[in-house]
This record gives structure tokens, sequence and C-alpha cells, in this order.
């Protein structure tokens, strides 16, 4: 005969808190045998379907993508991540990782919404007194590629010195060698950052500052620029043309900003004369509402012309990077003259097609 053990509230209560003492224990085991991979090695975060083997790696990513990043650091390999981080104070500033397309997707707005089908037309006599018109500037300015940070342990896509600011130079470059006037700001938003304590997720906030300083001293200013690289695989984010590799451009729109039809129809603009001239080297614009743990905003309201950019991915390379930033600037500089040998009478010679 089978005897039956009497309930005892003090051995129900060991019990339990020796599996609870177990899972942590667990936890924290799993926690510092995986935290030591390369961040850079992306793993998708669910698991095999039962019965599959399941790698270490795998199980590893798993674990780990569930917690949130020290300090607020991205995850290189996240779609958006180039645009993407809270608000400062949302969630503590902490940004979690994502997965290629974990959630719900961005928003695509399809092109007839209302909006108009040409932007409005510049004030090219600013060309001629050669002030300022157009600012670059990088709010993730350490975003770099697979190629530079191969090999470094907890570098998340980072570097201070071979990163998306170069990109930032060559589309710059082009401009001014186009005639159209052009500063570029490389401030270094993540010392900043490091140097008052801040995480990652307090980026805009930074630049912000970096921005509506430069509006206040260059008044004419009428086009910003915030070129960033994605986090999306080498196949989602190149194209080629006439047989050799270009990143990709992606135009973010924040709908946060309560103008932000304006921005948009800017970013129509461009998107249709970029696929009119190199078919396939853009991709949707995505449109983002301002929730928790999403911008949302991205400096947009600063300008009715401000934009934010994602050229590339983290697997192109920076040749590639740079490749598309020129593309993108001649295509620029034809929307912005509008009609092309009016502004040549200009700005002289030197307006004519980059080679």
């Amino acid at each position: 005969m089978r005897r039956t053990r009497k309930f005892s509230p003090v051995s129900f209560l060991l019990d339990f808190l020796f599996v609870v003492g177990g899972i942590a224990v667990l936890g924290m085991a799993l926690g510092k045998s995986f935290a030591s991979l390369p961040p850079q090695t992306h793993l998708t975060l669910l698991l095999p379907p039962y019965g599959e083997t399941v790698d270490r790696e795998t199980l590893a990513h798993a674990v780990v993508s569930k917690l949130p990043l020290l300090g607020g650091l991205p995850d290189p390999y996240a779609s958006g991540a180039g645009s993407d981080a809270p608000l400062p104070g949302d969630l503590s500033g902490v940004l979690p990782p994502k997965e290629k397309g974990e959630g719900k997707p961005p928003t695509q707005e399809p092109s007839e919404q209302g909006l108009p089908v040409h932007a409005p037309k510049p004030d090219l006599a600013q060309v001629k007194a050669n002030l300022p018109v157009v600012l670059v500037y990088h709010t993730h300015n350490r975003e770099s590629w697979v190629e530079v940070t191969r090999g470094r342990k907890e570098s998340y896509g980072l570097d201070p010195e071979v990163n998306i600011t170069l990109v930032g130079k060559a589309f710059v470059d082009e401009l001014n060698r186009l005639g159209v006037p052009t500063l570029h700001d490389t401030t270094d938003i993540y010392a900043l950052l490091l140097r008052d304590g801040l995480t990652y997720g307090h980026s805009y906030a930074k630049s912000r500052e970096v921005v509506e300083t430069y509006l206040s001293k260059n008044p004419r200013i009428t086009y910003v620029f915030d070129i960033h690289r994605d986090g999306v695989p080498r196949e989602q984010s190149t194209v080629q043309i006439d047989g050799r590799p270009y990143a990709k451009v992606m135009f973010v729109i924040g709908k946060g900003n309560p103008n932000w039809q304006a921005n948009a129809a800017l970013a129509q603009e461009l998107v249709r004369r970029l696929e009119a001239r190199y078919p396939g080297i853009t991709r949707p614009t995505v449109y983002h509402e301002r929730t928790e743990g999403r911008n949302g905003e991205y400096n947009q309201s600063l300008s009715p012309n401000a934009l934010t950019v994602e050229i590339g991915g983290i697997e192109n390379t920076r040749e590639e990077s740079e490749r598309t930033a020129r593309l993108l600037a001649r295509v620029f500089f034809e929307y912005y003259a509008d009609a092309v040998p009016v502004v040549r009478q200009i700005v002289g010679e030197n307006g004519g097609e980059a080679k």
C-alpha cells in the first residue's frame, strides 16, 4: 500500500526555495558562459523545431538576446539599428537587442498617400552666395562594418575611426564638388555619451544639440541629413549596378514629428529620382511612430527637409557605401538644381557629372 505524504507548509516552502535558487544559479552560469560570445555573431532568436539539433551558439543567442545590453549598446544586426534608439529615460535608456524580422515590421506607406509628387523647389540664390545650405551629421557616428570590427569582442559593430562618418564625407565632398555648399559635422556623439555618463539611447538628444547649434549659426541651412548604416544582412542591403556592388539607400521618417509629411515628401522625391537612374538602389522607406523604446522623431522636427538616411548595412564594405553616397549626392544635386544648366551657369563647370 502506497503511503501518502502529509502536506507540510515548511517542506513546501523549502522545496520552492530550492527550485527557485536552482533556476537562478543556472541562469547566472548560462549568462557567464555565453556573454563572451562575439556580439557580431547573429543568430535567429527562435530555436529550431522540436527534434532538430541545436548548436551551442544558437542556444547561447536564444538566452543572451533576451537580456538588455549593458549600457544600452545596440545589436548591430538589428533591422533599423542605424536609426532607432530609445527615448531618453525610456526603459532606463537601455535598448534591448532585436532580431531581423522580430516583432511588428515597420509601416511601409504607399507612395500614393496624398503627398506631393515633387518636393518644393530650392532657392538657387543661396548657391550663388556660397552659403551653406546642407548639413550632414551622424547621430550614431561610430557605426562601422563587419570587415572592420571582425574578431573584436564587444565592438557592437562600432569603431572610433573607420565608421559611417567616412561615408558622410564622401557624400559631402561630392556635393561641394558639384557646387552645393555643404557642412559636415563629425562630432563624436558616442564620446559625449561616455563623458556625460549617458547610455546609447540618449544619442538623438545629444545630436539634436549639435544640429540646433549649426542651425542657429547658419540660418540658411535648408537640408539636414543624418547618415547611418543599417544592421540588415548583405543580401538585403546590396545591389549590382553595371557589374559593381552598391550599398542600398533607405530613408526613415519619424511620425513623432508633427510635420512629418513634409519630410516624407522630400524622401519620396529622392527615391523617385534614385530609382529612375539606378533601379534597385533603394529599400522601401519606413515610417516609425513614437512609441516606448522607439524614438520615432529622429530630430526631423528641426527642419521640414531633415532626413534620416541609412546607407548600406553592417555586411557592406566601406567602399560600397561610399560609392552609393556619391550617387546619392549627384541625385540630390539634380533635385536641388531642378534645372542643371541654370545651376552650372551659377557655380561653374565643377557642377558637372562626377566620374
